[in-house]
This record gives C-alpha cells, sequence and structure tokens, in this order.
C-alpha cells in the first residue's frame, strides 16, 4: 500500500512544498488536472513535490497561497506524528479541568506565577527532549508531554498567557538549541502536533 508520501514523491533528490491559504484548494485541484502529484492535508492545504511545474504555478501569481518548502525527512516527521497522535491530540485532563468552575481562575492576572511554573516545564522538557538520543518518536512524545502540562497551566491560569509557540522557544532556549538543531526541534514540535 502506497503512503501519502509515496503519492506525493517521484524523485529521490527533490523537496517537498507545503501550500495552504485562501487558494489552497485552486491550487490543489490545478496540480491535478496539470497531473501533479499531489495528497491534500486534513488541516487544509496540500503537499506536493517541488517540481518545475508547480514552481511555476506558484509563481504565476494566479493563486494567493502561503508555502513551505520542506524536506522530505521533515514531511515524514510530520506524517508520522500525524499518525501517532490525531486521535489523541485532546488532552482528556484540560477537558475535565475546564468543565469545573475554577477554569482558569486561579488569578490570571499573575503573570509572574506562570512565567516561573512554564519556565519549570520548559526545563524539564530540555531535560526529557536531550535524553531521546535523536528518536523522533521519542522527540514527538515528549513535546506531547510538555503540551499536557501547558495546558494543565493554561486551563488554571487562563488563556491570556503565552501561546504553544512562545512557551515552546522557552524549551529550545533551555536546550541551548541553535541553527539546524532548533529548526529540528521546531519540525518535532509541529509533527507532534498531528495537525497534518
Amino acid at each position: 500500500m502506497l503512503s501519502r508520501i509515496d503519492q506525493a514523491r517521484t524523485r529521490p533528490d527533490s523537496r517537498a512544498v507545503h501550500v495552504w491559504g485562501r487558494d489552497g484548494e485552486r491550487f490543489a485541484i490545478a496540480c491535478e488536472l496539470a497531473r501533479l502529484p499531489i495528497f491534500r492535508l486534513d488541516s487544509g492545504g496540500c503537499l506536493a513535490e517541488l517540481s518545475p511545474k508547480v514552481h511555476e504555478l506558484l509563481g504565476s501569481g494566479e493563486f494567493q497561497v502561503d508555502q513551505e518548502e520542506l524536506a522530505w525527512e521533515v514531511v515524514e516527521w510530520r506524517e508520522l506524528g500525524r499518525e501517532l497522535f490525531r486521535t489523541t491530540v485532546v488532552d482528556q485532563e484540560e477537558e475535565t479541568w475546564s468543565q469545573t468552575d475554577a477554569w482558569g481562575d486561579e488569578d490570571s492576572s499573575e503573570d509572574k506565577a506562570y512565567d516561573e511554573e512554564i519556565g519549570n516545564v520548559a526545563a524539564e522538557a530540555a531535560a526529557r527532549l536531550s535524553r531521546c538520543g535523536g528518536d523522533v518518536v521519542l522527540m514527538m512524545c515528549s513535546w506531547r508531554v510538555f503540551l499536557r502540562q501547558r495546558a494543565l497551566l493554561v486551563a488554571r491560569y487562563g488563556y491570556e498567557h503565552g501561546t504553544p509557540e512562545k512557551d515552546a522557544q522557552r524549551v529550545f532556549d533551555a536546550a541551548g538549541a541553535q541553527g539546524a538543531v532548533r529548526e529540528r526541534l521546531k519540525q518535532l514540535f509541529v509533527a507532534s502536533q498531528a495537525w497534518w
């Protein structure tokens, strides 16, 4: 059975392009009409092999879309994240907490308390990631643990405190990650959210 990556990738030396936005569906249809291999993503948009024809369509000015060029390794991580976490992205503990009267009422003006606690959670996440030995599954699982811990803090302190992406930056910083290592951690963070 072909994977979604096998459906879209025809050359081993190629790169992928993730396309989304206002005209994402029109772009996907144009690719299909041109018999270009693509697959649609659960989050909207599509993924295609970056070929001269796809490049031409993207540069035509006909489509209002955003795009992100990716190595196939990153696509594989995101596909693996989708397979592993798509059915379990809802944090049941957070959902239970949100149904209580105390949801977000633990003095939401206390930025200092949230900052201190998320800092501790980020340090734990960085330590956990360092013990994964480069295993992408363990790293994505570590990111899921971080997101669950963060969700519990949001349930206590309210939504105005940070964003998942901003708080992930704290993990990158705590891990001392720079350059390619930081980008790899970022891509695995994205993959762990199973947003494809």
